[in-house]
């Protein structure tokens, strides 16, 4: 699971916003990321809690805040990126006065004096999970035995990852708006195909769009073909993102749906990218759309911030912008990290003028 927790931050610096003045541009300590709040709410050094992005929050506390009915989705309690007069803001910030003063002071001193800096819980916020798409063509059941829901991390939470990133030989990909797809192959030769969240099982009389693709992309054959060649008697699952008409208002202009694949996975390890390649040449596997490989990421960059860098039109419709990068080194890495002690060195940027256009 992604990271996702609503901590308190420091105030890094403010600065006047350049379209408006009644409200600035915040920024946090350790954090790329940016906020436009009322001008005069914070100043350098003040403590506040972030409350990310995707982030569904109980309606007193929008009310608290005076955003009570102003937010997005159904319920209008849902944080999504923002463009205010031409500033991104990226989640919300609120002064602690007005939590600790609240009705949820208790619960916030008590999770404070444990020594913990996450009030996700105490505050009764939740992560905004996607709905699946609806499923009249088969059962959602379980994700089978080695799978789990697959998230990569954002560079904007995990700077310290970005940084052991930056001078290390890496692939860098074009992250695609669909919707996660997996295959896997058991030992047994038994098949599952999923989606993000659970494995489609087939009902009869209908084809899920899932299966039908695997077919048509000659999925099983291919997993079987590794399997015999270079991983026998072990379990193999294929990544990809689902995109075509139907998906995510097929932002790609594509005539059919089809898969484009980024990880392959053996028995609960990842594969290192030459590896990912050379299957991918040999057994004709469809790849997301790669902007860089085997140069470090500094040199990508080339002064420019990892923010300006997800920016750019899609490989698949140079109309339309990408929804971001992803960063993943040459070699299979795992790192420490302050929020999450055992993590995969791997990291996305969304890029928020994307989602500030697309409203996601």
């Amino acid at each position: 699971m992604s990271y996702f927790q609503t901590n308190i931050e420091t105030i890094a610096r403010v600065e006047p916003h350049p379209n408006g003045d009644v409200i600035e541009i915040a920024y946090l300590e350790g954090k790329e990321f940016t906020f436009v709040p009322r001008k005069g709410s914070f100043v350098a050094g003040d403590k506040a809690f972030h409350i990310m992005v995707d982030s569904l929050v109980p309606a007193d506390i929008l009310a608290l805040i005076g955003l009570e009915g102003k937010l997005s989705g159904v319920a209008k309690n849902r944080v999504k990126t923002l463009t205010l007069r031409g500033v991104m803001s990226q989640g919300i910030l609120v002064p602690l006065d007005v939590l600790f003063n609240s009705t949820y002071g208790p619960t916030l001193r008590a999770v404070q004096e444990a020594g913990s800096n996450d009030y996700t819980t105490a505050l009764g916020i939740t992560k905004y999970e996607a709905p699946e798409i609806p499923c009249h063509t088969a059962n959602l059941v379980a994700l089978p035995a080695g799978l789990s829901k697959y998230d990569i991390e954002s560079a904007q939470v995990f700077p310290e990852v970005l940084t052991r990133l930056l001078d290390i030989p890496v692939s860098i990909t074009e992250k695609l708006e669909g919707s996660n797809y997996s295959a896997t192959l058991f030992e047994d030769q038994s098949l599952k195909v999923n989606q993000r969240m659970h494995s489609i099982q087939p009902i009869e009389g209908a084809v899920h769009d899932f299966w039908k693709i695997t077919d048509d992309l000659g999925i099983p054959d291919k997993l079987k073909a590794i399997q015999a060649a270079y991983y026998p008697n072990q379990q193999i699952t294929f990544y990809g993102e689902f995109i075509g008409p139907g998906y995510q208002s097929n932002i790609y202009k594509l005539a059919h749906k089809t898969v484009r694949f980024f990880e392959i996975k053996v028995n609960g390890k990842f594969l290192d990218e030459e590896i990912l390649m050379k299957l991918a040449i040999e057994f004709a596997i469809p790849l997301v759309p790669n902007l860089s490989r085997n140069t470090t990421l500094r040199e990508w960059l080339a002064g420019r911030t990892l923010i300006e860098a997800s920016n750019g039109p899609s490989v698949l419709n140079p109309k339309h912008l990408r929804e971001g990068i992803v960063i993943r080194p040459l070699k299979e890495e795992w790192i420490k990290t302050e929020r999450n002690p055992f993590m995969r060195l791997i990291l996305k940027q969304r890029d928020p003028v994307y989602l500030a256009k697309t409203g996601n």
